[in-house]
């Protein structure tokens, strides 16, 4: 396989190595690089736009869930689990009705004639095209309407389940017992961002879903009126917890007098020490910081990344890392500048809770929780983007990978951690084999 800038060159995800001594490996999932949406196996697939990635598991399979958003304005399965490719494809059929019997003859085909080593890829909620809004009424997902859907996240009390974030409504697809039924949880085509309970309540642009453990509450992040809203399931009940409605980044005397500016991503943090998740705070990706969320002491707090580097003289030769002038240690890979401040677009826990792993400046990070320095792991970090797979991370290219699933191994591509990127203008899923010393 050629590490040069050819592009296209796609390294298949079921040949994944070296993640168990440092070696960062970048292959394409799925996704054949056009803006045309269809179901398929592995780069027989495409993609448009994706934007959002969960992961569902019900204890014997596991998949990932996209929400593709720009024309396709659908909800996207990812068959991974190729250990057990023969449920895998059973699945996808008590998944699907008969306008996708079509897709599912395809599927079918690709894994006899690839020996189901690919992902499998299809559609299973939205219209592939046509936007719109659900409604109140349970609606067969093949034929739910969604508006850019932006964000998903796992229903973490019923299997197979999960919620969808999108322009106007907060969407939940319920699996169970192959009832396959989406209903709107709350919003409405014509509220903005109101308070209320179900379809009186108003949800905008939606960024970020996290769901509790328990099920009952669900956190919700809004792009574009930069506040956090909590729901309620059991009451459908909307409140808003945090934010003015203005775009800033300073840090109130409560929540709601704390201004944020584009709130996306949205997760439960961890103890700095035993990595556990702890719900009584979340973590929120704005723009250029992090704030974290503090539901038990009511204050959002601002969490500033810095990205390592390493200064290189005029000749290249490297010099010894040195202190920017806020104090952050400078070190990683990256030549030429001194500690700098740098947005990311997603960030995800590694099982163990002691390491963030972040997508941003066309590259994938890793962040110590302690320090919040930033280093790279592969991509460019920089503005030279594009479409290359690698077994060696740093030759990799992305384009505007904008969120990202961190998971500890995935038995149908090898036992290695990995992330999966959704590589938004590349219109792919990447997988990105990482560090075994950071789980």
């Amino acid at each position: 396989m050629s590490d040069g800038p050819k592009q296209g060159n796609s390294n298949r995800s079921g040949t994944g190595t070296g993640a168990g001594n440092g070696v960062v490996v970048v292959s394409t999932l799925c996704g054949s690089g056009s803006t045309r949406a269809y179901d398929g196996c592995g780069t027989k697939s495409g993609f448009h736009n994706p934007v959002c990635i969960c992961l569902l598991s019900d204890g014997i399979e596991r998949s990932l869930i996209v929400a593709d958003a720009r024309k396709t304005h659908a909800i996207r399965r990812i068959s991974i689990d190729t250990s057990n490719t023969r449920a895998g494809l059973i699945q996808n059929i008590t998944f699907s009705a008969p306008s996708l019997i079509p897709p599912l003859i395809d599927l079918i085909v690709g894994y006899i004639l690839r020996g189901g080593g690919d992902a499998q890829v299809l559609t299973i909620a939205g219209q592939l095209r046509d936007p719109g809004f659900i409604g109140c009424e349970p609606r067969a997902p093949h034929l739910a309407s969604f508006t850019t859907p932006s964000a998903v996240c796992p229903d973490p009390v019923r299997h197979r389940s999960f919620f969808i974030g999108d322009h106007t409504s907060v969407s939940h697809f319920d699996g169970r017992d192959d009832r396959n039924q989406c209903v709107t949880v709350a919003g409405n085509i014509e509220a903005f961002c109101r308070d209320g309970i179900g379809s009186a309540a108003g949800v905008t642009d939606v960024g970020g879903l996290v769901c509790s453990r328990d099920g009952s509450k669900l956190y919700v992040t809004e792009t574009t009126t930069n506040v956090v809203r909590l729901i309620t399931l059991a009451t459908q009940q909307v409140k808003t917890i945090a934010g003015t409605r203005l775009s800033g980044s300073e840090d109130g005397a409560t929540p709601l007098s704390s201004s944020l500016y584009f709130p996306r991503k949205i997760l439960f943090d961890r103890d700095r020490e035993t990595g556990a998740v702890t719900e009584s705070a979340l973590l929120i990706v704005t723009c250029p910081v992090l704030r974290r969320l503090d539901l038990a002491a009511n204050r959002v707090n601002t969490i500033t990344i810095h990205r390592a580097t390493t200064l290189t003289t005029p000749a290249g030769t490297t010099t010894d890392t040195k202190t920017g002038a806020d104090n952050a240690q400078v070190t990683g890979t990256d030549t030429g500048t001194s500690s700098t401040v740098f947005d990311v677009s997603a960030v995800d826990w590694t099982p163990n809770g002691r390491h963030l792993i972040a997508v941003g400046v066309h590259a994938v990070w890793m962040i110590d929780p302690r320090s919040w320095i930033a280093t790279k792991l592969a991509g460019s970090g920089s503005g030279d983007i594009g479409f290359v797979d690698s077994s060696e991370g740093e030759k990799a290219r992305f384009r505007f990978p904008v969120d990202l699933l961190v998971v500890d191994g995935d038995t149908g591509t090898g036992s290695e951690p990995c992330a999966y990127v959704c590589d938004s203008e590349n219109h792919r899923i990447r997988r990105v084999t990482l560090p075994s010393h950071l789980f």
